[in-house]
């Protein structure tokens, strides 16, 4: 991973101390989907009880730097004024800016956790861990405002700037407040597998939406919806639909929930599938949708018929292609089941590797999309050639709205192009 200004920035000051730094902290890889930034979230309960994503962080923090003190998180409803302290979302790091290694402990991490990563997102960790504010010798940082000057010694202590008020100069240590979403480990951070990207759609005009398994949604070419980045659930996000307008799409969570945003139009979740749900495909009417679970179950809306299924057929169920009188069923293993008036076309019977995604060509064809970045085409569906040159897993293909060409994304955000599909970029690192 590449390290950013502000990390070398972070560790030139410490080298320039004369001190020794310590390990930069090693976190679980991660995809390009992040965290909003967030804003305040004060005080409005009394809850003293640690809470889990608090101690997460800190048994992290302390598992990189394990000479320094553990430090408390919840403090007495009874103590005087607000904190996040007493709904046990803030913790106080007991490292002394007086103590060289300490004082190089807390710049280091500080440094890490708001550089950007090596897609781009700026003060990454901090994001993903919910982190919303903190303070350390004499100065603080925060989401909406980034570093402020804390409190400024004088004879009579350290006094906030334009007031007389005597504050902390957090000398003796570091106080990190969090989110809620941080502080109950909803963030990217305690759930990583959220980070990574799950769909590819084409949007109106010409341009694309590529969704993250968190919710986030990022648009190229294309105006943004809305998405549920920030309100990481049990459940990640594991399919985007495009509505037939293209002015507006759904977001399928693994549970059956089914999100709308633009002009899509909720006619009821699938939360009543037996397994993980994988995929949602309109009806050619978009009056209705089918919703596809992994272990081939299938789930109507709407004005879409039930046809029959794979359940209980012991295959893994990938991905859906809806025609206007039936659906085809595609499995990880390359088998492809028609049903109702769907016309078998054939599937891949040596993929090579699993399949992970189709897209339809109109009626009478449609790509299959491999793990390792293959393209097969099938029916009347044109071949626009294959890329295994992209970085991380192929998770989803999409055929522009003209099918004269081909989107394929991985989860790691990279996007090939195939055919007359243009390339408006990706969140590749």
């Amino acid at each position: 991973m590449r390290r950013s200004a502000a990390l070398f920035t972070g560790l030139a000051l410490v080298v320039a101390l004369g001190v020794p730094a310590a390990a930069i902290p090693v976190a679980p890889a991660f995809g390009p989907m992040i965290d909003d930034k967030g804003t305040y979230e004060g005080q409005t309960t009394c809850s003293p009880t640690d809470k889990p994503g608090v101690k997460a962080f800190r048994k992290f923090v302390l598992s990189q730097y394990p000479k320094t003190g553990t430090g408390g998180i919840s403090r007495d409803c009874n103590s005087g004024g607000t904190s996040e302290h007493k709904e046990g979302r803030a913790w106080d790091w007991p490292v002394s800016a007086d103590n060289g290694s300490e004082r190089a402990a807390a710049d280091e991490l500080i440094a890490w956790l708001l550089a950007s990563d090596n897609y781009g997102n700026e003060v990454a960790m901090a994001r993903r861990a919910g982190i919303m504010y903190l303070i350390w010798n004499r100065k603080s940082w925060s989401v909406w405002d980034g570093w402020q000057t804390y409190c400024v010694q004088t004879k009579a202590g350290c006094v906030k700037p334009g007031t007389s008020q005597v504050r902390s100069p957090h000398t003796d240590h570091a106080h990190f407040s969090f989110t809620w979403a941080g502080a109950l480990k909803k963030t990217t951070f305690y759930k990583p597998d959220r980070s990574y990207v799950t769909a590819i759609a084409p949007a109106r005009g010409g341009g694309y939406w590529i969704a993250g398994r968190n919710g986030g949604v990022v648009p190229f070419d294309a105006r943004r919806r809305g998405d549920r980045a920030g309100r990481t659930k049990r459940s990640a996000i594991v399919d985007l639909t495009p509505t037939p307008s293209g002015k507006g799409y759904y977001l399928l969570a693994g549970n059956g929930r089914i999100f709308t945003f633009g002009d899509a139009i909720d006619r009821g979740d699938a939360r009543e599938l037996s397994g993980r749900a994988v995929a949602l495909r309109l009806t050619a009417s978009g009056e209705g949708y089918v919703v596809l679970s992994a272990n081939g179950g299938a789930l109507v809306r709407g004005d879409a018929a039930h046809a029959g299924d794979l359940a209980g057929a012991g295959e893994i169920a990938v991905d859906l292609l809806v025609t206007p009188d039936g659906y085809r069923i595609v499995t990880a293993s390359g088998r492809v089941e028609a049903f109702g008036g769907a016309a078998d076309l054939g599937g891949a019977a040596n993929p090579g590797a699993p399949l992970t995604a189709a897209a339809a060509a109109g009626k009478d064809g449609y790509w299959l999309l491999t793990a390792a970045g293959r393209v097969i085409a099938r029916g009347n569906a044109r071949d626009f050639g294959s890329s295994d040159e992209a970085p991380g897993v192929a998770v989803s293909i999409a055929a522009t709205r003209a099918r004269d060409g081909l989107w394929v994304v991985t989860d790691l955000g990279a996007v090939r192009t195939f055919g007359a599909a243009p390339d408006l970029g990706d969140l590749a690192p």
